[in-house]
């Protein structure tokens, strides 16, 4: 049952007879990746956004940052489960395993979402973030597609400026005990 993943003790199947592996998981995660973003733009956009006025509703577009968080934590343990060894390390998927059952890491994760929560909502009150609006309906399809090319460029170019930046710097850092305990605290935390 549900519950018991996370009260007992649980053992992984055999990941490399079950799991998914090579093309099949570049495709599936793709897709999955891809569906998450786009469930992001819609619920911005459709339910953080008042479309009538043009402005950003901040207890909603907060809440999201909740949202986000708890669909990583989703992805990280589906993804330990159903991936096998050669795509996801049986060290890695044992520890996001014990990580969804631990109560320390439920508190730093619920702990990061009301910080990033609370800030993502103040700097929506103040304006500092641009609302998405969407074209009349009567517009072309072209136009609705060209709405969602800009934000998603630049989620885009954010993401691999920082994968690029903490696997090449910050990754090494934490892995560096005596030179930056407290990054090499945070890392193996998580």
């Amino acid at each position: 049952s549900l519950a018991d993943l996370f009260t007992k003790k649980q053992t992984l199947p055999n990941r490399a007879d079950m799991g998914l592996s090579g093309f099949a998981a570049q495709v599936v995660t793709a897709f999955v990746d891809y569906g998450r973003f786009i469930t992001l733009c819609a619920l911005t956009v459709l339910w953080a956004t008042d479309q009538n006025v043009g402005t950003l509703i901040p207890h909603r577009l907060a809440a999201l940052q909740i949202f986000i968080v708890a669909q990583n934590i989703f992805f990280d343990t589906l993804w330990a489960i159903v991936l096998a060894p050669d795509t996801m390390a049986e060290v890695k998927s044992r520890q996001i395993m014990q990580d969804v059952r631990s109560s320390r890491m439920l508190w730093i994760n619920l702990r990061f979402s009301c910080i990033v929560a609370g800030g993502v909502g103040v700097g929506a009150w103040l304006g500092m973030f641009q609302p998405l609006i969407l074209p009349v309906p009567e517009a072309e399809a072209i136009e609705r597609v060209k709405t969602f090319a800009v934000p998603y460029m630049e989620f885009w170019v954010i993401s691999v400026v920082k994968d690029a930046l903490a696997m090449h710097f910050a990754h090494r850092w934490m892995h560096n005990s005596e030179k930056f305990p407290w990054l090499a605290s945070i890392h193996h935390d998580h």
